[in-house]
């Protein structure tokens, strides 16, 4: 039976013999067996894939094992709802975000490269924590690759850009290019997808620019430029990290290109708990939040009661019924 393989799955196939790194394979084979038709032509392939899988996982485990302990200062753990990574070059004002928005203190200084490894800071957003990390700035020098790791696993990317610069357009052109050397694309809400034809093995983060120092003498001007080239790219919003402005419009929106809605839950004959809300992807069913809420209550739940959506006061919905961002549920099984 012929296999019938998808455009998909050729170029991954393409891109996994040109992978130079473990990683690089691995991503490439994984969307091979995620495009590849399944049927009895395709059995072996599918087989012979899992196999090179396994191949490279256990080969990666042994060099670990083998390999000399190393502390890997980019190995951040997740909190709260999100999580955020500043990035940009030296002294475009990361730090000083970092330390007005969070509880954490990175260093800040007029001199570049003041921030030598990962900063992570809790951003306190209406009543969610929303994580942010300062990473070292990007430069033309030698970049640590584990960084790119670490952008690969954050929700969302805070490019902070210089506006008091000239050369800003420069510096947007060597991020964007530097990332895209990596197989990093960085894109806005509406293209997540990739523009509907993402290319195999590439990794697409959505990303925000702050238009950071607004309050210098050129900044307007460069700021129209940065709107004019990028305007269509990326949402931009401007900002002065040192004066404080514009910042709570920043966390907003933030919080809604980060695709996450809050639910409260409400037990039966009992008031709503409005302080921890159960944090879930846009698009999130009243199944998704009762498997947050409680296994047991997912497994044996029949409907809910909603309140919120701007026209639902307590009305019966059923368990596929999409949430809405604030959305109170009513479980009932």
């Amino acid at each position: 039976m012929p296999a019938n393989l998808t455009p998909q799955y050729l170029k991954a196939e393409e891109e996994f013999k040109r992978a130079s790194t473990s990683e690089e394979k691995l991503s490439c084979l994984e969307e091979m067996l995620s495009t590849i038709p399944r049927h009895k032509g395709t059995d072996k392939l599918v087989a012979d894939i899992r196999k090179k899988i396994k191949k490279i996982k256990e080969s990666d485990e042994k060099k670990k094992a083998s390999a000399p302990k190393r502390i890997n200062l980019f190995n951040v753990k997740k909190e709260g709802a999100a999580s955020v990574a500043l990035l940009g070059f030296p002294n475009t004002g990361k730090s000083s975000l970092l330390s007005l928005v969070t509880n954490a203190r990175s260093s800040v200084g007029e001199y570049p490269f003041t921030t030598t490894i990962p900063i992570p800071g809790m951003m306190d957003y209406e009543d969610i924590a929303i994580q942010l990390i300062d990473l070292p700035p990007l430069s033309e020098e030698y970049i640590e690759p584990d960084m790119f790791n670490l952008m690969r696993s954050v929700d969302l990317i805070l490019l902070v850009a210089d506006i008091s610069q000239d050369n800003i357009l420069d510096q947007m052109e060597f991020i964007i290019g530097k990332l895209r050397s990596v197989k990093i694309e960085l894109v806005n809400n509406k293209d997540i997808a990739g523009a509907g034809s993402p290319r195999p093995c590439v990794t697409y983060k959505k990303t925000l620019v702050a238009a950071n120092k607004i309050d210098a003498d050129n900044a307007p001007d460069n700021l129209a430029i940065l709107r004019e080239f990028y305007g269509k790219d990326f949402m931009i919003k401007e900002i002065s990290s040192s004066a404080g402005k514009n910042i709570e419009e920043l966390k907003k929106i933030i919080f809604e290109e980060l695709n996450i809605i809050r639910v409260y839950s409400k037990p039966p004959g009992k008031d709503a708990d409005f302080t921890k809300p159960y944090v879930l992807k846009t698009g999130s069913t009243v199944m998704d939040a009762a498997s947050l809420v409680h296994k047991e209550i997912a497994q044996n739940l029949k409907y809910a009661k909603l309140w919120g959506s701007g026209k639902y006061k307590g009305q019966m919905v059923e368990r596929t019924h999409i949430l809405a961002d604030k959305d109170v549920i009513e479980l009932h099984s």
